[in-house]
């Protein structure tokens, strides 16, 4: 024996009653606690065991399934963005509205289709919201909000992941600086010279064409190192200097102990 429930709402200026059996409702809370059992897994990961527990209880950091979930997060950002939060909210989401629109006949949207469904989930979880598949029931729509709860955690975690991959790095950036550094002092060693060879009446052909249509378009000015090629400079050699001194102090320090050595 089946138990019902009914419910009554407005849909187009009309009253209708829909029923429901309690056991679909269920059904759909049974499949939301896969979200709970997927971030209970990560409190057998390696940031909750006793050695994980003392060396946070070091730092001040109270230990728990989000700070595993965090951990796990920035180690493989985007394993977890597809198989903890992307994929079972398709499917999960795609479930429930599929449950509490299949009975449903005065819509003319197919929800019966599991593909449908999960399309509306999809199309809401990007944001788009095309249209073309409406829920009508207040329990499908309580879960199209859940959506979109759940869409716009997915979009930023999105964002911040292809930010960290267009990120340079401290390496990537010294190199990105030394190739613009590279690159000006190239332009700049190219303009002093056509200037000498111009003085010098060198230049001839397509090249004195084309330098005195430059110098006519830009007139008199000189092409100039910026300012962040002038301190990549500085601080180069700055480090060089410093690499200098270390190796002065170390060949200090190997004479010191072989006179002690011979003392």
């Amino acid at each position: 024996m089946y138990t019902k429930i009914y419910f009554s709402q407005q849909f187009r200026y009309k009253q209708y009653t829909l029923c429901y059996y309690l056991e679909e409702i269920f059904y759909f809370v049974m499949f939301l606690r896969v979200f709970y059992l997927l971030f209970s897994a990560f409190s057998y990961g390696h940031f909750q065991n006793p050695l994980a527990y003392r060396i946070c209880e070091s730092y001040r950091i109270s230990v728990s399934n989000m700070y595993s979930v965090k951990c796990y997060a920035f180690m493989y950002p985007k394993e977890v963005l597809l198989f903890i939060f992307l994929i079972p909210g398709i499917v999960i989401f795609g479930i429930g509205t599929r449950i509490f629109e299949r009975t449903i006949k005065f819509n003319s949207m197919n929800f019966d289709s599991l593909e449908n469904s999960m399309w509306c989930i999809v199309v809401t979880m990007m944001t788009v919201g095309y249209g073309d598949t409406i829920p009508a029931s207040n329990l499908a729509r309580g879960v199209i909000c859940l959506t979109i709860f759940w869409g716009g955690i997915i979009l930023s975690l999105t964002f911040v992941y292809f930010g960290n991959i267009l990120k340079l790095n401290s390496k990537e950036t010294s190199a990105f600086k030394a190739i613009l550094a590279t690159k000006e002092s190239g332009y700049l060693i190219y303009d002093k010279l056509l200037e000498k060879f111009d003085r010098e009446g060198k230049l001839k052909g397509w090249r004195a064409l084309t330098y005195k249509i430059k110098m006519l378009i830009k007139g008199n000015e000189q092409k100039r190192i910026s300012l962040e090629t002038i301190k990549y400079r500085k601080s180069v050699i700055f480090t060089r200097h410093l690499e200098n001194i270390d190796k002065v102090a170390d060949s200090v320090m190997l004479k010191l102990r072989r006179l002690v050595k011979e003392i």
